[in-house]
């Protein structure tokens, strides 16, 4: 547990990083571009993650994965090499054809997702991004499937910093077109980055030739996670068309608050889990070992994001006003909606992480299907009566399918159990859940009575160690501000 912690440790503080620069970006953009703004933008971002997904074809997981193997042969090794040179190949290749046929047809993809080609420079530049986009997301995962997570995080936040200072700059003077640049350098800071630490601790290595087998297999991982990521990311947009056409880009910028909340920001530290618990479960050995990891992933992930995903449930008009403005207070209802939505997903990461990692794609399959249809099928019945909170409801109902059928499946093949603590966390998630959403529509008694209840959740659901090691991080914060404050005392006054 300790060593997932550390690992996992690193990896979420540069998921912290990424949401900050994430929050910089969307607050800039509601500040300078409004609802209608944020609508625009919204649907040309979830547009571009379908092309990332064909941009490498999925391969992401696979890399991290044939890496991991392959590091401790060593990185002047023939097979690591030939890794490397497939994983690059892959990609530039992938992300090359996919930006030329968008490029090509962009007229039309303007029209599909705005109902107007006069957009469609916006278009060719999300083609013209994805090549670099797609060698910046490889080189990630090269460096997370060396397990060289410090490095990771030291240049990959480095990268952030500047991405940051940078960003207000270019939304308030260039409006679109500056957001859109932000985007791309999203990926080239980053790529920057890791090309640095290469000079400096060389990791990128290539052979002579490509290695089929590797091709293949990174083919198959890629194969499942595109048809998973695609169909999610066609229902998106499907979803999206469907908002903006029937209710304006104005109520696509509130939807947009509500995918930003639910699905980016809570996405973030969630897929950055992967790059840790991926290997770890590729390379276990038996059955026990595969549900001691699942046990220990859902167990991190929930402490880490659970408090969160509720407080933003009770609270959600304060950060609609923090993160975005007054202007888009009406996403209230949907968000608090959908965070159930994103509840199920979080608990059924680890399961996802596990069936990828151990070859299980005809279970990805299997769930990608059903959820994605659910959640188009769901939709197209409630945005007529709902509106917003229908596509939120639908969004809440897909992904608790898909937990229970990623649940079952997990069982069958690797006859896991959750561990009694787990089951004891999940049972008092599940109650504090609840609580929550019922009290985000009261007064705000109500709403500091359910935030109140972090505590027994806590207690009820945690180990004595876990509380002895909160105990001893409290302690130690309070000496420090006493330390702190003593310094003040002796400090010696100017007369």
């Amino acid at each position: 547990m300790k060593q997932l912690v550390r690992g996992s440790s690193v990896l979420t503080a540069v998921s912290i990083g990424e949401m900050v620069m994430r929050f910089i970006r969307t607050k800039c953009i509601a500040l300078f571009l409004g609802p209608a703004g944020t609508g625009f933008l919204a649907q040309l971002m979830i547009f571009f993650e379908i092309l990332r997904v064909f941009g490498d074809l999925g391969s992401r997981r696979g890399v991290i994965k044939q890496i991991a193997e392959q590091r401790q042969a060593g990185r002047n090794g023939s097979r690591y090499g030939e890794v490397i040179k497939t994983s690059y190949f892959l990609a530039i290749v992938a992300s090359g054809v996919t930006g030329l046929i968008v490029t090509l047809f962009s007229p039309a993809i303007s029209r599909s997702l705005y109902g107007t080609s006069s957009h469609y420079l916006f278009i060719v530049f999300t083609a013209l991004l994805l090549p670099i986009a797609s060698i910046s997301t490889v080189t990630a995962s090269i460096v997370k499937g060396n397990l060289d997570y410090a490095p990771f995080a030291k240049y990959t936040v480095a990268s952030y910093l500047v991405v940051m200072a940078v960003t207000p700059f270019l939304i308030y003077f260039m409006h679109y077109w500056g957001a859109v640049l932000v985007q791309g350098l999203f990926f080239i800071f980053p790529l920057v980055s890791y090309l640095i630490f290469n000079s400096r601790s060389k990791f990128i290595s290539f052979s002579k030739k490509i290695n089929i087998a590797a091709l293949k297999e990174q083919f198959s991982y890629g194969s499942i996670q595109v048809y998973q990521d695609s169909l999610l990311g066609f229902s998106k947009v499907l979803i999206a068309a469907w908002i903006v056409k029937g209710l304006g880009l104005s109520a696509m910028g509130m939807y947009q608050v509500v995918i930003t909340f639910s699905t980016v920001y809570m996405a973030v530290p969630i897929q950055a889990m992967s790059g840790y618990t991926l290997p770890l479960i590729a390379a276990a050995e038996n059955i026990k070992e595969i549900t001691r990891i699942i046990n220990e992933s859902l167990r991190f992930l929930m402490f880490l994001l659970v408090p969160v995903i509720i407080a933003v449930m009770v609270l959600s008009e304060i950060f609609i006003r923090f993160f975005f403005s007054v202007e888009f207070l009406a996403a209230a209802v949907p968000l608090q909606i959908q965070l159930l939505g994103t509840l199920f997903l979080l608990v059924a990461f680890p399961f996802t992480v596990a069936l990828q990692a151990r070859g299980r794609l005809k279970a990805i399959f299997i769930t990608a299907t059903v959820t994605s249809l659910l959640y188009v099928g769901l939709g197209w019945f409630l945005f007529d009566l709902k509106q917003l909170a229908g596509v939120a409801i639908a969004f809440a109902a897909a992904n608790f399918a898909g937990l229970a059928i990623q649940y079952y499946l997990v069982r069958r093949h690797f006859e896991f159990h959750l561990f009694p603590k787990n089951q004891r966390l999940v049972t008092a998630t599940a109650l504090w859940a609840g609580a929550a959403w019922w009290a985000g529509s009261m007064t705000w008694e109500f709403r500091l009575l359910a935030l109140a209840l972090v505590i027994p959740w806590f207690l009820f659901g945690s180990k004595k160690h876990e509380r002895e090691f909160l105990k001893k991080k409290f302690y130690a914060l309070k000496g420090l501000k006493i330390s702190f404050t003593e310094k003040r005392l002796l400090k010696p006054s100017r007369v």
